[in-house]
């Protein structure tokens, strides 16, 4: 008999996984991360904002506390974040989990520390919660990517994979903080708000649209049901 994931369990997991290091950031979400139909893949945190503190059990993650501690300490949205601020919204109501391969925060990937280079925390998140999407942005991530799911991750193209018996989509990009204007990053999490409400109503095959390894829409999605 399958066991049914709980929020208990996903809380004793990351703990076991990141031993509670005050620096580890398993993913951002409001609430619990069950239920997430997409995936917002990077290589690694790059601000020191501690998840801990807004990670609270029965509710989960606080991330509009998170966020107030963040603008507390940087004044703004640094050009990453305010990108992925931006998508989140424009992807709404679907619910979207924000996560990385490596769990623990570094100013940037080269300074990670070898014993910080810990996929585990992505690994257990993608097999027990199986996005309908996931999107990866940065070339070390989408590499990283190519390795586990055994498959070629065009960028700026959606790839469909199996994990664990379940199709998802994954679209690949450029880094967020790198050639990304607002408005693409409003199309990008508009498609793949619409790819998610198609995919509940049957599945969608792979599609190819690039521009310049960033992805380009050709049309704007329809209106849903909120």
């Amino acid at each position: 008999m399958k066991k049914t994931i709980t929020i208990h369990n996903i809380d004793a997991t990351i703990r076991q996984l990141t031993g509670g290091h005050l620096e580890s950031r398993p993913f951002l979400c409001e609430g619990s991360p069950i239920g997430s139909e997409v995936f917002l893949v990077g290589i690694n945190p790059g601000t020191d904002t501690p998840f801990w503190p807004y990670w609270r059990i029965p509710h989960g993650c606080h991330k509009n506390e998170w966020i107030e501690d963040y603008l507390r300490r940087h004044s703004r949205f640094k050009p990453t974040r305010a990108r992925i601020e931006i998508l989140f919204k424009a992807i709404l109501p679907i619910k979207c989990l924000e996560t990385n391969v490596f769990s623990q925060y570094s100013p940037n990937e080269r300074s990670l520390h070898e014993a910080a280079r810990d996929t585990r925390v992505f690994e257990y998140l993608l097999t027990v919660l199986v996005p309908t999407v996931m999107f990866i942005h940065g070339a070390s991530g989408i590499e990283h990517m190519e390795q586990v799911l055994k498959t070629s991750l065009p960028l700026g193209q959606f790839t469909t994979v199996t994990q664990n018996g379940r199709e998802i989509d994954v679209i690949t990009g450029h880094h967020l903080s790198r050639g990304w204007s607002y408005e693409r990053v409003d199309a990008l999490g508009r498609e793949i708000q619409e790819r998610c409400i198609r995919r509940r109503r049957q599945p969608v095959s792979a599609t190819f649209i690039t521009s310049n390894g960033n992805p380009h829409f050709n049309s704007k999605p329809k209106n849903i049901d909120k």
